[in-house]
């Protein structure tokens, strides 16, 4: 069976400007975010989609909705496409915490800060992955609206 995935990040967050650490928190779009979400609409245009799958947090799921407009498939809020878990380092300034920040982002690692892991992040992506693929027919083309850290765990 072949399916094609397409994988969008949410745009700009008002986190994101003000250099704060975005994970399952959440953050909204800001204008230059809104714009980078409707170019991206524009770019994909011309794709049909079979289904379109996003993350809860109001980010993703504010450029998923940009994107499928006058479509005929709508986004589907799926849980376990939410973005790496911080823990207590959610919302933080960069400029803060910025020892436990460095070790956290070299590692690609914040489970000692009560968040995810690379695996455990990978795990949830997977099965995710799984239960949309088990949905899915031979041929249908995939558009995921989520997050950053997506490819850098699973790619490390």
């Amino acid at each position: 069976m072949k399916i094609t995935f397409y994988l969008v990040r949410h745009g700009e967050t008002l986190f994101n400007h003000l250099g704060r650490m975005q994970g399952s928190c959440d953050s909204p779009l800001t204008e230059r975010g809104i714009a980078q979400a409707y170019e991206t609409a524009d770019q994909l245009k011309d794709i049909w989609f079979d289904r379109i799958y996003s993350s809860p947090s109001e980010r993703a799921w504010n450029t998923a909705d940009i994107i499928a407009k006058d479509r005929e498939v709508q986004p589907v809020l799926l849980s376990g496409l939410h973005e790496m878990s911080f823990g207590r380092l959610d919302g933080a300034r960069h400029t803060t915490h910025e020892e436990e920040i460095r070790r956290c982002q070299e590692s690609l690692d914040y489970s000692s800060a009560g968040g995810e892991s690379p695996a455990m992040m990978e795990a949830r992506i997977r099965n995710t992955l799984r239960t949309i693929i088990d949905e899915s027919e031979d041929g249908d083309r995939i558009l995921l609206v989520g997050h950053g850290m997506y490819q850098i765990c699973t790619m490390k």
